[in-house]
């Protein structure tokens, strides 16, 4: 079975069990493992523009311009796949309200 992509929807604890990560690398190095859990998810607004200019409509008076619940400040950060710390460096965290489009092997690449 060739396996490009694998979504983990397990809690932390789970994802870091020593039998666990032995499953998780027993698909071989070249499959992408996608952790999608609360903890592990940055919550961070994938709107990156719209942040930005609410970060900086913030800057100018915090008071008048309050920045959105999103992550650090609004601004979403640069590492979109950082995990919290302990969690195996195999995983990458989904990012929260974007929508993942996972298609068959056969299908993959541009589309006419």
């Amino acid at each position: 079975v060739c396996v490009d992509c694998m979504v983990h929807l397990a809690p932390p604890r789970v994802l870091r069990a020593p039998e666990y990560a032995a499953w998780r690398r027993s698909f071989g190095p070249n499959v992408r493992h996608v952790a999608m859990n609360e903890d592990d998810c940055p919550d961070e607004n994938p709107f990156r523009s719209a942040a930005l200019d609410a970060a900086a409509r913030n800057a100018l008076s915090a008071e008048l311009f309050r920045v959105p619940r999103s992550g650090d400040n609004g601004v979403p950060s640069d590492d979109h796949a950082a995990l919290t710390d302990g969690a195996p460096p195999d995983l990458r965290g989904a990012r929260s309200l974007l929508e993942y489009t996972l298609i068959p092997r056969p299908k993959k690449g541009m589309s006419a």
